[in-house]
């Protein structure tokens, strides 16, 4: 939204504005200033989406907190009930799954063995005996 550029404390992804801060103060400066911007604008909110003051937001699968951004509950559990791979479409699945959550971790996934799963994955049997 470039009505909001130049703005500090706030990002914009697809229609949402996100605010942030790291006092309550300061958080609703920002507040301050992004809802002049908006109506200089003549930038609207609809006030039933609004959340103010938040420690804690669930966004498009992941949680953004005031310590960081951390990985959805709700995605763990999804990957939790996975059924057991029975073919490449289900090992595909889970590894993109497991690569979204992957990043919270404090190292960086090996890319080139997750391909080789893949392209390999016709010579794996998805039966009882694995």
């Amino acid at each position: 939204m470039d009505i909001l550029q130049g703005l500090d404390n706030q990002a914009n992804i697809l229609d949402d504005v996100l605010l942030y801060s790291s006092q309550l103060e300061a958080h609703c400066k920002v507040l301050r200033r992004t809802l002049e911007r908006a109506r200089e604008k003549d930038l609207t909110f609809c006030l039933s989406k609004c959340m103010f003051a938040q420690t804690e937001v669930d966004y498009t699968g992941h949680v953004l907190t005031d310590q960081g951004v951390k990985v959805s509950t709700e995605n763990v559990r999804a990957i939790q009930k996975m059924p057991e791979p029975q073919n490449k479409e289900d090992v595909r699945q889970l590894l993109g799954m497991a690569t979204s959550v992957s990043k919270y971790k404090h190292r960086e996934p090996k890319k080139n063995q997750a391909d080789s799963l893949k392209e390999s994955c016709n010579h794996y049997s998805f039966g009882e005996s694995c």
